[in-house]
């Protein structure tokens, strides 16, 4: 069996609601198994975002607390936002540290992408 035929399949697609910041789609699925999925929901984020994780001498994760509406309480989370027009990714990373956290970080270690 090929690696395409043990990948799901979209059949079709049903836009829920599209905006700048966020779209909500309702796909219909062929599993490899044959099994069809009528409503596999999935959300996409048109623009691009990084994450940062900072770790300071003794290996400790510097973490931020945000409000978040949707769960009604306080979140722990590493820094994160969205990439502005022309920056790149090393560049928005060192913003959102800075923005989030006041850390200047030079970003020393392996930066992963994806």
């Amino acid at each position: 069996m090929q690696n395409e035929e043990l990948m799901p399949k979209r059949l079709g697609r049903t836009t829920i609601y599209e905006s700048e910041h966020v779209c909500l789609y309702s796909d219909r699925v062929a599993q490899p198994s044959g099994q069809i999925t009528e409503n596999y929901y999935q959300i996409h984020y048109p623009k691009k975002a990084v994450a940062i994780v900072i770790f300071d001498e003794e290996d400790n994760i510097l973490l931020i607390q945000n409000r978040r509406y949707t769960v009604g309480r306080l979140e722990w989370e590493v820094p994160a936002g969205r990439i502005e027009y022309g920056e790149s990714n090393e560049d928005a990373a060192k913003r959102e540290a800075i923005e989030e956290t006041g850390c200047k970080s030079e970003l020393e270690e392996k930066m992963i992408w994806q």
